[in-house]
């Protein structure tokens, strides 16, 4: 009877240790701290990353706006010699009216002097002479005579040269017209329009002007 406690003793010491309830529970124990451990690795490591990440971030503002404000600096520089340049190209106000405003001043006054030296009758006269020649076509002597006559104008022969020089016409052009009225409204033939033309009793117009008119009474 005294013998079975012994076997029984020697079959609990045959078994394997991690068949033990102990065993299982020290490994349980290690896997939880592996964790716990494993766990505060990688959140501080998370946290290092994202502190380099916001560091990288802000070393890269000054760096940026350095970058940009140099830029802005050469733009500025640029323009600077851009406007300079300008104005070292167009001449100033100052240049321009000292060298452009004399001319013009002095052509002015002499225009003035020349208008108030004239004689009232005399800028009558070139009146009336532009009046003869653009509405009624006569010819160069003519006018003269229609501005000395007793009987027309009656300006004196000095006025009425003066308007003669300064009268701007086309004689050939009016000899034409007076051609054309006097076939169309008398009826006349070329010689007799040529006639009344030249005629000292006439129109008074150069030979040469009543030929032009001839040749382009059809035209």
């Amino acid at each position: 009877m005294s013998k079975k406690p012994d076997s029984d003793k020697m079959e609990s010491f045959k078994d394997p240790f991690y068949k033990k309830m102990w065993f299982w529970m020290l490994i349980g124990s290690a896997l939880f701290i592996i964790m716990v451990v494993g766990s505060i690795f990688a959140n501080n490591n998370a946290l290092s990353s994202s502190q380099k990440s916001d560091a990288s971030s802000s070393s890269y503002s000054p760096s940026e706006d350095s970058e940009k404000s140099e830029i802005e600096q050469r733009a500025s520089i640029a323009e600077e010699k851009r406007l300079k340049s300008l104005e070292q190209a167009v001449p100033s106000t100052e240049t321009f009216s000292s060298t452009s405003t004399p001319p013009s001043s002095s052509t002015a006054q002499s225009k003035s002097s020349k208008t108030t030296s004239t004689p009232t009758e005399y800028l009558t006269a070139l009146n009336k002479a532009v009046f003869y020649s653009s509405r009624m076509y006569m010819s160069k002597a003519g006018i003269y005579n229609q501005l000395t006559s007793e009987y027309g104008e009656k300006y004196s022969s000095e006025a009425a040269q003066y308007a003669i020089d300064n009268l701007v016409s086309d004689y050939n052009a009016n000899a034409l017209k007076k051609a054309k009225d006097y076939q169309s409204k008398m009826n006349m033939s070329p010689e007799s329009i040529r006639d009344q033309l030249v005629s000292e009793y006439g129109e008074k117009f150069t030979p040469e002007e009543a030929e032009y008119a001839i040749q382009h009474l059809n035209n």
